[in-house]
Formats: C-alpha cells, sequence, structure tokens
C-alpha cells in the first residue's frame, strides 16, 4: 500500500509538472489568454502588501530545490513576483493598476505577487529594499522558486501587465540571474496592545535575505546581456509594429554604413593611415609591396624602350 502510494503521488507530480511545463514561445500568448479569462471571470485580486519580514517568511517558506531531498518533499516550490516602491514616486503609481492586473492572472497561476514599501523605515524597508540595490522606483524582482535565484524585471521597457505576466511565466529565462543566500536570522516580535506579557513567546525567528555578490567579469558581462535583449526587444518590436518604417531606416542605415567604409578606405590611403582592419605593420608591408611592384614596372617599361631604340 505503501509503495502504491508513493507510486501515485510520484505520477500526480509528474503530471503537474507536465501542466506547468510551457513550450519556448508560449509566455507572451499564455498571458494574453489569461488576462482576458480573469477579465471575462470578473477575477480581481491586488497584488499583497507585505513587509520585509513577511515577504522572506513566504519566501522561505515555499522554496524548493532542482534536485530534491527528503526534506523538501512537502515544500511547493512558488515564484514570488515582488514590486518595490515608494508611496511619493509618480511612476509606482502609474504602473500600480498593471502590476494588480498582473497579480490577478499570475495568483490564478499559483504564484504569490506582492509589493514591499522601501520608505517605511518602521518594518525595515528602507534597509531591506538597500539589501536589494535597489537604487530607483518602481522595481519588480521575480524570484525564482526552484533555485536561490532572482531576476530583475526590464523597467526601460514594456511595463503593461502583459509584459510582466509574460515575463514571469517565463520569459525571464535568458536574463542574468542574481543569486542570494541564507543572511542571519532576525527575531520578530509582532505588536501586540496587550500587557500580559505573552509577546516574548510568540517571537519567530526569520531567515533574512543576502545577495550573493558578483565578480567583475559577471557584472560586465551581466550589463552586456541585458543591453543586448532590450536592443533585440526593441528591434522586433518596431519590426513588428511598424514594418514599412523598419525597412526603410535598416535600409537606409545598410548603404549610409556601406558609404562609410568605403570613405574610409579611400581617406585612410589618402592620408596614410592604417585601413580598417589593417595594423601599421601590414601597412608598411603593404607599402613596400607598392613600391617594389612600382620599381619593377619602371625596369620593364625601359628595357622594352632600349629594345625599342637598339631596333
Amino acid at each position: 500500500k505503501h509503495r502504491r502510494a508513493l507510486a501515485s503521488e510520484a505520477s500526480r507530480t509528474t503530471m503537474v509538472c507536465r501542466v506547468r511545463r510551457l513550450p519556448p514561445r508560449a509566455p507572451r500568448v499564455l498571458a494574453l489568454a489569461l488576462l482576458v479569462s480573469a477579465f471575462v471571470s470578473g477575477a480581481n485580486a491586488e497584488a499583497t502588501k507585505w513587509t520585509p519580514g513577511e515577504f522572506e517568511r513566504s519566501l522561505f517558506a515555499t522554496r524548493g530545490s532542482n534536485t530534491p531531498t527528503a526534506a523538501d518533499d512537502d515544500v511547493t516550490a512558488t515564484p514570488h513576483l515582488l514590486k518595490l516602491y515608494a508611496p511619493w514616486c509618480g511612476h509606482c503609481k502609474k504602473m500600480a493598476p498593471a502590476f494588480d492586473e498582473a497579480a490577478t492572472v499570475l495568483k490564478m497561476r499559483n504564484m504569490e505577487v506582492g509589493k514591499v514599501d522601501c520608505a517605511d523605515r518602521q518594518s525595515g524597508g528602507v534597509e531591506f529594499c538597500a539589501k536589494l540595490n535597489v537604487r530607483g522606483f518602481p522595481q519588480v524582482k521575480l524570484f525564482l522558486g526552484t533555485e536561490d535565484a532572482l531576476v530583475d524585471f526590464p523597467m526601460s521597457g514594456d511595463r503593461s501587465s502583459a509584459a510582466m505576466v509574460a515575463f514571469a511565466l517565463g520569459g525571464h529565462a535568458a536574463r542574468p540571474r542574481q543569486y542570494f543566500r541564507e543572511g542571519p536570522r532576525s527575531v520578530q516580535v509582532p505588536v501586540s496592545g496587550s500587557d500580559d506579557g505573552d509577546d516574548e513567546d510568540s517571537s519567530e525567528e526569520t531567515a533574512t535575505i543576502a545577495l550573493v555578490p558578483k565578480t567583475g567579469v559577471e557584472r560586465y558581462r551581466d550589463f552586456a546581456l541585458d543591453v543586448a535583449l532590450d536592443v533585440a526587444e526593441d528591434v522586433f518590436s518596431c519590426l513588428k509594429n511598424h514594418r514599412l518604417g523598419s525597412l526603410a531606416i535598416f535600409s537606409a542605415a545598410f548603404f549610409v554604413a556601406l558609404l562609410g567604409i568605403i570613405l574610409t578606405d579611400l581617406v585612410s590611403e589618402r592620408i596614410g593611415v592604417p585601413r580598417r582592419g589593417e595594423s601599421w605593420d601590414q601597412m608598411r608591408e603593404r607599402a613596400e609591396w607598392a613600391a617594389e611592384r612600382a620599381r619593377r614596372k619602371e625596369k620593364e617599361s625601359k628595357k622594352v624602350t632600349d629594345g625599342k631604340k637598339t631596333r
């Protein structure tokens, strides 16, 4: 009986994993479909407002692993989409409706979606956002459920609810990761108005987040990867939405680049500097070869003229 129960549990887990696995191009289409279904069904769920301690408890309580162990059998890996904001930030207020729409859809996909006030000193929001290297508002970070890593949502691009849903459901796969670990545990004492002295007994230790520092090479690599992905998204968006304009722009850019290459070689030859892709030594060797070739031609022409004179 015990073996049959384990087998049925394993098959059920496998079926759930198969259902949740998404094709590589599915996130954007699935995001739009889920948004439409949520609108039609009238579902409405705002993003949960967390304190830093509440978020860290939720994150570490639902953290899974890529290689499950016996201790992880009862843990359901749950991704967390977190918005870091400030109440006085105009961009945060403008993005709030789209983030709440994304929260409605992602909670239907068994994801935790919430926000932390980075200006709340009483709950530790200032220190929490400083640990996460937040330098501007708003910022959206996806904490992966299967590994101790987070991925930053690209705030320079589309901030719509469909873009955030697509990012959370699989669009983050190509983005660089920032790994974290459990930091020193902090004691959370709940605020109570009673004087019965039970606050100390109800206190709870919570693991805190500590980012794993990146090396200099990793920082430059991740920055270059982010820029390349942003440029690629802008190019594909331009090609999709403005085909004729994109064709005209890229054609003009191609001919301008070709003309620039030709002019560069001509000007380099005139002023005596290396051509494009040529070093100074190669230019010197090429000049010596051209001079030797000119001398040989001159000797050959002299021989021809001398022969004609002797005749």
